[in-house]
């Protein structure tokens, strides 16, 4: 396989990526919006936590380091529910709430080819 090839591979991977974060997008604004003002749930936790730790395994794979920190943040974040979720719950939603931006930064320059990745500007 050569350099063309690989590239082309890789690009249609970043592709579906970035399809599969507007759903990733909206799974995390809704089950967000389930936390606030209630008690922690876990079973609502535990799906942040999927999907934040999907994120973080991938993204930085893919160049998406932004999102791969701000899911990392959030995965640890929402891994430490058992030791005391009521007091992190603040910090589960501000880093829900951070990745949610990334990851509309991210399909926002997917969108716009005219404007420069953010991601490659580092």
């Amino acid at each position: 396989m050569n350099k063309d090839e690989l590239n082309e591979i890789l690009k249609a991977i970043r592709t579906k990526y970035i399809e599969r974060l507007k759903e990733d997008q909206l799974s995390l604004e809704q089950l967000c919006a389930m936390l606030i003002g209630k008690s922690p749930q876990d079973e609502v936790i535990d799906d942040i936590r999927n999907i934040a730790h999907r994120l973080a395994g991938i993204s930085g794979s893919l160049g998406f380091d932004r999102i791969q920190q701000a899911a990392s943040a959030l995965d640890q974040s929402a891994n430490t529910k058992s030791q005391g979720a009521i007091n992190s719950m603040d910090a589960i939603l501000e880093y829900s709430k951070n990745l949610v931006l990334e990851i509309k930064s991210a399909r926002e320059s997917s969108e716009n080819p005219d404007t420069p990745n953010p991601e490659s500007s580092k």
